[in-house]
C-alpha cells in the first residue's frame, strides 16, 4: 500500500471504508485486492469456477491459461493474477506483501485453498527440499563436481593433503574442497 506523503491522494475504500493513499496518476479505487475481489460480480466468480476440475487427489486443477511453470493465470478487468493467489485471497485471507502462495500438494495448477499456504521463498525451498524435489549432486544444473571427484577429494583430505594442492591438481576452486570437507554438500557420497 502506498504511504502518505505530500504528493499522494487520500482515498476511502468503497467496500470497507478504510482510508488509503494512492499516486495521483493511479486509478486505484480499493484499499486491497481482497476488497476489489469481493466487489467482482457473479460473472467473475462463475468464470473462475468454470476453470476448475476436481481431481481424485482433492486438487482443484486449473484448466484455464497457465504459465510455463504450470501455475494458472486468472484475468480480472485486464489484470493477470496467479489463479492460486486469487483462490487464497478469495477463500482465506489477503496475502502479505513479499510472500508467496505455496502448494502443499506440489501441484502447481491446484487452486484448492486447503492445499495452499503462505510463505517466503526460503519456506518454499525448504518445503521442496523436505519432499525431495530439490536437485542435488550431479543432477543440479550448476554442479561442478562428480561423485568420482568427491570421493577422490574425501580420500585426499583424509590422507592429510592440503586443500589448495587438491584444488590445483583437480583444476577446481578451493571452496569446492572446503564445501566437501566441511560436509556442506555431497554428504551422501562415501
Amino acid at each position: 500500500m502506498t504511504q502518505p506523503n505530500s504528493s499522494n491522494v487520500e482515498c476511502t475504500c468503497p467496500k470497507c471504508g478504510q482510508t488509503f493513499y494512492r499516486f495521483p496518476s493511479s486509478k486505484q479505487r480499493f484499499c486491497s485486492r481482497t476488497c476489489w475481489y469481493s466487489t467482482a460480480d457473479d460473472r467473475v466468480q462463475r468464470r473462475f469456477f468454470s476453470n476448475i476440475v476436481v481431481a481424485d487427489s482433492g486438487c482443484w486443477e486449473w484448466t484455464g491459461p497457465k504459465t510455463v511453470f504450470g501455475h494458472g493465470i486468472f484475468t480480472i478487468r485486464y489484470k493477470h493474477f496467479g489463479a492460486h493467489r486469487y483462490s487464497y485471497e478469495f477463500f482465506v485471507e489477503p496475502i502479505p506483501d513479499g510472500l508467496l502462495v505455496c502448494h502443499k500438494c506440489d501441484n502447481p495448477c491446484c487452486v484448492n485453498p486447503n492445499h495452499l499456504f503462505v510463505g517466503t521463498v526460503a519456506d518454499n525451498q525448504q518445503d521442496a527440499a523436505r519432499k525431495g524435489r530439490m536437485p542435488k549432486g550431479v543432477d543440479h544444473k550448476k554442479a561442478v563436481l562428480t561423485v568420482g571427484l568427491v570421493q577422490e577429494i574425501k580420500l585426499r583430505v583424509a590422507a592429510g593433503e592440503r586443500n589448495c594442492d587438491i584444488a590445483r591438481s583437480l583444476g577446481i576452486a578451493v571452496h569446492h574442497i572446503n564445501t566437501v570437507k566441511r560436509g556442506l554438500a555431497w554428504k551422501y557420497v562415501e
